[in-house]
């Protein structure tokens, strides 16, 4: 949605002139971004009160995919490129949300991620995004898995880790 209204002509396959065009964009236009921020984190508290808030007010274990990170890194945080940002709007959307026990941040480098996904623009996108989550790795604790090894692997290690 973000880009019909912001830069519905731009090519994303140029990940740096896109990110930098988008940036000048969102300042240039700051009510709506603010308008189209707050419509997503809506959403958001939505999605996650089906998916997560009610199943885990019914005991469930809920496992969640990027969860709020992904959203943040790539929908809210347009407008800078302080790292920090997208640390204080994640932890904006824990007021809202809950907070999980487990982070789990599988790091691949970003040539064998983009070799690996058919839906990435271009490999300047994952590096940009790559960077962030570091960043918030630190920040939020997360158990860092090395996305290189296989898959058995990496189960091993998630069960070890949610089993303590």
């Amino acid at each position: 949605m973000g880009k019909y209204l912001f830069l519905h002509d731009e090519d994303i396959s140029d990940n740096v002139s896109y990110s930098s065009k988008k940036r000048a964009s969102t300042n240039n236009h700051k009510l709506l971004t603010k308008l189209y921020n707050s419509l997503i984190l809506f959403d958001y508290y939505l999605q996650s009160f089906f998916k997560v808030i009610i199943p885990l007010k019914r005991g469930a274990i809920v496992v969640c995919d990027r969860y709020v990170y992904d959203t943040v890194i790539n929908d809210l945080i347009r407008t800078t490129n302080d790292f920090h940002d997208a640390y204080v709007m994640a932890e904006n959307c824990f007021k809202m949300i809950p907070r999980p026990d487990l982070i789990f941040y599988v790091r691949v480098p970003e040539d064998i991620a983009y070799s690996r996904k058919n839906d990435t623009p271009s490999l300047e996108y994952l590096t940009e995004r790559s960077s962030i989550y570091e960043y918030l790795q630190t920040q939020h604790k997360m158990i860092i898995l090395d996305g290189t090894k296989c898959i058995a692997e990496l189960h091993t290690e998630i069960l070890k880790e949610a089993l303590k």
